[in-house]
């Protein structure tokens, strides 16, 4: 049997995976499996960076930078600025700052996670989703699912003090 004729359950992680491929003496992945991964990543980065535009225009285009919604081709042109962000989050609405802390916690889960303490709710997924409307859910929701990580971190944009 080969890999690909074996029900590998879905939850497991890709070393599990690889260590059940080794074992049935497959140690190489098939061309049209490479081809469909790479077509996959391809599409998860165009729809999450339909969702985070989406996430962005919600919250206000000002919040986030260097680029603007028109412009922007990559998810790095869109990444939330933290005096904007900062000078705007104690005045927003307990639904946006639980739906502004999530959105940071994609590009730095660090900052993302200051801003949850500050929010009056249960930190948790559970937690911070409870008050959010349909839009703001579904745009976290297709984030999540085509999350690939935000590439080597940088750290937060720098404060001025």
């Amino acid at each position: 049997a080969s890999v690909s004729d074996l029900r590998i359950p879905d939850r497991l992680d890709r070393q599990t995976k690889q260590r059940v491929a080794e074992s049935t003496g497959e140690k190489t992945m098939r061309k049209d499996n490479v081809l469909n991964v790479m077509e996959q990543t391809e599409q998860k980065h165009v729809r999450f960076l339909a969702a985070w535009k989406r996430g962005v225009l919600f919250l206000g285009p000002e919040l986030f930078g260097p680029g603007s919604l028109k412009t922007a081709k990559d998810k790095n042109e869109l990444r939330p600025l933290p005096q904007a962000v900062e000078a705007v989050f104690a005045g927003e609405s307990g639904g946006e700052e639980q739906f502004l802390a999530a959105m940071v916690s994609f590009d730095d889960p660090g900052w993302g996670e200051k801003l949850a303490a500050r929010v009056d709710c249960l930190k948790s997924v559970c937690g911070l989703t409870y008050n959010l409307d349909h839009e703001c859910t579904a745009i976290l929701c297709e984030l999540l699912l085509n999350y690939e990580g935000w590439g080597e971190y940088r750290g937060p944009l720098a404060f001025s003090d």
